[in-house]
C-alpha cells in the first residue's frame, strides 16, 4: 500500500511517499518492507501579482483587492471613471463611489469579507463624472485577497422599473374599472385579477395560492365555466351569461366575454376574461319589451273587453284567407250585433253597458275554439271567423249556438236584464276571397236577420 509520510529532517519537517510491503523473515517473524522516496514539493497558492495580472486582463471590468489595497482593470476604468492612480485604498474607493453611504457599504464589506463569503449584490455607484450607474457585483471575498466582477446592469434596471411600472399601472386601472377582470392559465389557474373580482371572492388568496373556479362554486358551475375557457381557447372567444352568487348574498347577473391569450409564437397561455354586471340592464331591456307589448296590445285590442279590435281583426282576416287559400281550406264569418243593447245602456248608464259588453266578450269566447278569431270591431258589434266552417249549415249550428248563450239573463247591480243577439253568416270562398268583402257580404246577412225578427242568424245569400 501507499501513504504519505512526515518526517523530521536537519532541514525541518520532509514530507515522503511511502511504499509498504509485508515481508516473513527466516526466523518465522513477519516485518514490513518501507521504501520511502521526497514527494515533490506542493503547488503554491496563486502570488498577489499573479492575481492582479489575471484581473488586469480579464475583458470585463474587475478588481484585485488585497487588504487595503484595490487594483482596478482597465474595462474598470472605463466603466467608473475613476482611474488606479484615484483610488489609493478602500476607504477612498468607499468614499468615491457611495458618497454619503460610504459607512454602510463598508461595514456590509467588512461583515462579507470577515465571513469569506462569495458575494452577488447590485449597488449604485457614483462615478468619477458625478452619473450614477447599477453595477452588479460577484465579489470572491477571503481573508487574503479578492476578486470582484463587474456588471452595468443600469439600463436592465431601468428596463425593468419601466415593466414595472406599466404593471403598476395597468393593475391600477383594472383595479378602478367595476367589471371583473381576471386572466387565466391554460390549466383554470387564476394569475392575476382585479379588485372587483377580489369582491366577488369575498376573501383575499395568498400569494402562492393556485386558485380554480372549484374552490370559488359548485362542481356544475366549475365545470361550467371551464368547457367555457375551453371554447375560448379554442375558438378565440367564447361569452355567455351567468348568475354570480356573492359570500354577501348578493345575486348578480353578469356577461362574461372570454379572449384567448398568446404569447408572440403564437402559443396558448390562457384566458382573458371580463364579468359585466348587466342586472339592471337586463331588468330594463325586460321593461321596455313589456312596454312595448304593452303598447302593441292597446294598438290591437280593445281596451273594455281584450278582444283584437277592428284593426287587428282585418289583418289576421286577410292573413287567414291568404293562407285558406293556399290550402284550400274553407272559413264563415259571422257578424253579431247585440239586439237591446242601447236600451240596457240608456237606462242603466255606460258602466252598465260596458258590463254587457265584457259579458258578451267572455261567451263568445267560452263558446269558440281556441282557433276561432272573436274581436270587438266597434260599439256592440262583434266578429268571428271560424276556420275549416264551409258549409252554412255547420255555421248555423255554431251561431245559434252562439245566440242562445247571449239571450241569457246578465245580472247588473241586482237587476237582471236580457240583450240577446242577431248574427249574419258568410262563407269563404263562396261569399267573397278578401276581408272587407267578406265582412260586407255578413253584414248585409246581418241587416237582413235584424229585420226578420232579431235574434235569428241568416246566411249571405249569393243571389242578391
Amino acid at each position: 500500500m501507499s501513504e504519505r509520510w512526515i518526517i523530521a529532517a536537519a532541514t525541518g519537517p520532509a514530507s515522503l511517499s511511502c511504499h509498504c510491503s509485508g515481508i516473513r523473515l527466516t526466523d518465522g517473524r513477519t516485518a514490513m518492507l518501507v521504501h520511502g522516496r521526497p514527494r515533490p514539493a506542493e503547488a503554491a497558492a496563486p502570488s498577489a501579482l499573479h492575481l492582479s495580472r489575471m484581473v488586469e486582463h480579464l475583458p470585463m471590468a474587475a478588481a484585485y483587492v488585497e487588504d487595503e489595497r484595490i487594483f482596478i482593470n482597465q474595462a474598470a476604468e472605463r466603466l467608473t471613471g475613476y482611474r488606479q492612480e484615484d483610488l489609493p485604498g478602500m476607504d477612498a474607493w468607499f468614499s468615491a463611489a457611495y458618497p454619503g453611504h460610504d459607512r454602510e457599504i463598508r461595514s456590509r464589506y467588512d461583515a462579507a469579507r470577515l465571513a469569506e463569503a462569495s458575494v452577488l449584490t447590485d449597488l449604485e455607484i457614483t462615478c468619477r463624472n458625478g452619473n450614477r450607474r447599477w453595477i452588479r457585483f460577484f465579489a470572491y471575498l477571503t481573508r487574503g485577497g479578492e476578486v470582484w466582477l463587474m456588471e452595468d446592469v443600469t439600463d436592465h434596471r431601468a428596463t425593468l422599473e419601466a415593466l414595472h411600472h406599466e404593471r403598476a399601472v395597468l393593475q391600477s386601472l383594472i383595479d378602478s374599472m367595476p367589471d371583473i377582470v381576471f386572466f387565466k392559465d391554460r390549466d383554470g389557474v387564476y394569475l392575476n385579477y382585479n379588485l372587483a373580482a377580489l369582491d366577488y371572492v369575498g376573501w383575499r388568496p395568498l400569494p402562492d395560492d393556485r386558485l380554480r373556479d372549484a374552490d370559488l362554486v359548485d362542481a356544475e358551475t366549475a365545470e361550467r365555466r371551464r368547457q367555457g375557457d375551453l371554447r375560448a381557447m379554442e375558438q378565440g372567444m367564447a361569452r355567455n351569461e351567468e348568475w354570480f352568487v356573492y359570500r354577501d348574498g348578493r345575486q348578480r347577473l353578469m356577461e362574461t366575454v372570454k379572449t384567448v391569450c398568446r404569447d408572440r409564437e403564437g402559443t396558448v397561455l390562457g384566458v382573458v376574461g371580463i364579468s359585466r354586471d348587466v342586472t339592471d340592464r337586463r331588468a330594463m331591456e325586460e321593461m321596455l319589451r313589456r312596454s312595448e307589448a304593452e303598447k302593441d296590445h292597446l294598438a290591437n285590442h280593445d281596451p273594455l273587453t281584450g278582444l283584437p279590435n277592428r284593426r287587428l281583426f282585418f289583418a289576421r282576416t286577410q292573413s287567414e284567407l291568404e293562407r285558406s287559400r293556399r290550402i284550400g281550406q274553407p272559413l264563415a264569418l259571422l257578424f253579431i250585433d247585440l239586439d237591446s243593447f242601447k236600451p240596457v245602456n240608456d237606462r242603466l248608464g255606460h258602466g252598465a253597458g260596458d258590463q254587457v259588453l265584457r259579458v258578451t266578450a267572455d261567451r263568445l269566447s267560452g263558446c269558440l275554439r281556441g282557433s276561432d278569431l272573436v274581436a270587438r270591431i266597434g260599439g256592440d258589434e262583434f266578429t268571428v271567423l271560424l276556420e275549416g266552417i264551409g258549409s252554412p249549415a255547420d255555421a248555423e249550428r255554431i251561431a245559434g249556438k252562439l245566440i242562445r248563450a247571449l239571450s241569457a239573463e246578465i245580472t247588473l247591480g241586482g237587476e237582471c236584464v236580457t240583450v240577446g243577439a242577431s248574427i249574419g253568416i258568410a262563407l269563404y270562398p263562396r261569399d267573397a276571397d278578401d276581408a272587407r268583402s267578406l265582412v260586407k257580404a255578413a253584414d248585409d246577412a246581418l241587416y237582413r236577420a235584424k229585420h226578420a225578427g232579431r235574434g235569428r242568424y241568416a246566411v249571405c245569400d249569393p243571389r242578391r
